[in-house]
């Protein structure tokens, strides 16, 4: 099965998801916004400015589509701590597999600091690290 390849993109400045149906990426590495003008990423915007986040493939228990940075609360399981969800390096020190890609990374720490994430893992979105911070606080 593929994975649909898509992002969400927040404006850290304007502190707002930028609409999906206004931007696109070319593979120019261009950002296509609302007035259909074509512009470098790199010269429009700082790297700090906007953020780009990835679509897992995978949506939670309600069917809400899950994306890198949303903080996310493991279902029918024991009491365990919210994550964040993540792209790249990671190591699960219970299952001793590592590699690239999407994993959860516990907030606080802990035993379960990093998760692998697969589709049979039932998640429930709580929010996202940049409309809810508070919720990073350990």
């Amino acid at each position: 099965m593929q994975r649909e390849l898509k992002f969400r993109v927040w404006n850290k400045f304007m502190k707002a998801w930028m609409a999906e149906d206004v931007i696109a990426i070319t593979g120019n590495n261009e950002l296509i916004d609302c007035l259909g003008v074509n512009t470098q990423l790199d010269s429009q915007y700082e790297d700090e400015e906007i953020v780009f986040q990835q679509f897992t493939g995978l949506s939670d228990s309600k069917g809400k589509e899950i994306y890198e940075g949303d903080i996310v609360d493991i279902q029918d399981s024991i009491k365990l701590p919210l994550y964040v969800i993540k792209f790249g390096f990671f190591e699960n020190s219970c299952s001793e597999i590592a590699g690239n890609g999407f994993f959860l990374e516990a907030i606080g720490g802990g035993e379960y600091s990093q998760e692998t994430l697969y589709e049979e893992i039932k998640l429930k979105i709580a929010g996202n690290i940049f409309e809810n911070p508070e919720l990073c606080v350990k």
